[in-house]
């Protein structure tokens, strides 16, 4: 039943947050490695909270992506 919003249906769903800017940096992502080639980058919008199969898998917390 995947691809559907529907009543019942397990949901994979992405919030995101278009008026917030985020600025990205080794301490606020969750890549293994420090070097990211958008570290210093400020994007143009945010990632709130994410679900997979109705359960909440990443949440912002205001300064970190959790993993839930």
């Amino acid at each position: 039943p995947s691809g559907t919003l529907a009543a019942g249906v397990p949901a994979d769903l992405v919030l995101v947050d278009p008026d917030a800017r985020f600025r990205v940096t080794a301490g606020n992502t969750f890549s293994k490695c420090f070097n990211s080639p958008f570290a210093g980058w400020t994007l143009p919008t945010r990632v709130a909270r994410t679900f997979v199969n109705g359960r909440p898998r990443f949440e912002w917390d205001g300064r970190k992506m959790r993993v839930g």
